[in-house]
């Protein structure tokens, strides 16, 4: 998988984003706030 040298998260962050999301229930915006990405980019990367 190609990663972007400017990413903020690269192939283990994105995962770990998810796993927050669908084991936790947590908010995606949030996580994506504390991340420091869009909550445009958490969707995507849900999808």
């Amino acid at each position: 998988m190609h990663t972007y040298p400017n990413a903020r998260l690269g192939p283990i962050g994105r995962v770990r984003l998810i796993r927050q999301q669908l084991d936790q229930g947590r908010c995606l915006a949030g996580l994506a706030a504390e991340n420091g990405i869009s909550a445009r980019t958490a969707r995507k990367k849900l999808a």
